[in-house]
């Protein structure tokens, strides 16, 4: 027996309303409401679970489901009690077939109780009559019953209805605490990168700033040494023109007391001409010695300053540069 079937045999109470009809005017069909996915994705499910805003045709969509979860169970409660109803008349009838077999039988044991046929008409006639009342009275209590099953039907439904949609609302409201908290937590990560960027750009502009310190006090360190080779050497070339003059001077004083005194002898003259020629000798020999030295003197120095200058080459500005090339080219000049 289909649902249709069992809904029809409800009775009077659903006169006008039968199983397929009432279907129709909730615009809802049976089979439609059996297949559909409300039965795998709950809306209770549904609403705890999913982390994301709902727009306002989503949110129909639940409502609609809602309303469609609310009226399956007001049908399957209704067809609960329209099954219910049904055994009660299968009860019956059998009762009934039983109460007709049972009179069958007593008609056919009338010849065998032939003389008691008037009491036994007499309760034919009271057993029928009450065989009515009884049917009557059944039929009342199953009309009561039918309308308090629809009526408990109708409560069952609203309160699921108000069920559903109590965990729509809070599963809303998760899904609005959810978003809140993810914008929160996505607010205090967008704070921690720029405060993080912050400290390392501050990070590098201090470290550029202590390399540009270092490199401004290399090349002053670079040119106090340059100056320091400039006057060790100035000062070198100064005491050999000083000791040079002494010499010179005291050659020619000793030459002149030695030409003096050749006038008193000649042979002291020759003597002195042959003293004065080996100390020329001497003397030249003694100026190349000392010039030999000073160019030693001078090409050490001036490998020192193209040395240190070289280790202070990086970080030199093309002027600091020049000015290096300039004193090398003077430093050759005056040798």
């Amino acid at each position: 027996m289909t649902d249709a079937e069992m809904w029809s045999l409800s009775g009077p109470a659903t006169a006008g309303h039968d199983y397929g009809a009432w279907m129709d005017d909730e615009h809802v069909h049976a089979p439609a409401l059996r297949s559909t996915a409300i039965d795998k994705f709950p809306v209770r499910i549904i609403a705890s679970k999913q982390r994301r805003t709902y727009t306002w045709e989503e949110e129909g969509r639940w409502r609609e489901i809602s309303e469609l979860q609310a009226r399956k169970a007001e049908a399957e409660e209704k067809a609960k009690w329209a099954r219910k109803a049904a055994e009660k008349r299968a009860t019956r009838r059998e009762q009934e077939r039983q109460m007709v077999e049972n009179a069958r039988r007593k008609e056919e044991s009338k010849s065998e109780w032939s003389g008691m046929g008037d009491r036994v008409a007499r309760d034919v006639s009271a057993y029928e009559q009450e065989k009515k009342d009884l049917r009557r009275a059944k039929a009342a209590q199953a009309l009561e019953f039918r309308k308090a099953g629809i009526e408990q039907g109708k409560i069952v439904a609203a309160r699921r209805k108000r069920e559903a949609e109590a965990d729509f609302r809070i599963g809303m409201e998760q899904l609005r605490r959810d978003k809140e908290a993810s914008e929160r937590e996505a607010a205090r990560r967008e704070e921690k990168r720029l405060k993080q960027r912050a400290e390392m750009r501050h990070d590098m502009e201090e470290a550029k700033h202590q390399r540009a310190i270092k490199d401004e006090a290399k090349r002053r360190e670079a040119e106090q040494d340059i100056k320091l080779m400039e006057a060790m050497a100035a000062e070198l070339l100064k005491r050999e023109k000083q000791r040079e003059r002494e010499m010179f001077a005291s050659l020619k004083e000793k030459a002149e007391r030695q030409a003096a005194e050749a006038a008193e002898a000649q042979e002291i003259a020759a003597k002195a001409r042959a003293a004065a020629e080996a100390l020329r000798a001497e003397e030249a020999a003694k100026k190349e010695k000392l010039r030999q030295t000073r160019l030693a003197t001078r090409d050490i120095l001036e490998q020192q300053v193209v040395d240190k200058i070289r280790a202070d080459t990086t970080g030199l500005s093309d002027m600091e540069m020049q000015v290096n090339t300039q004193l090398l080219r003077e430093l050759d000049e005056g040798a």
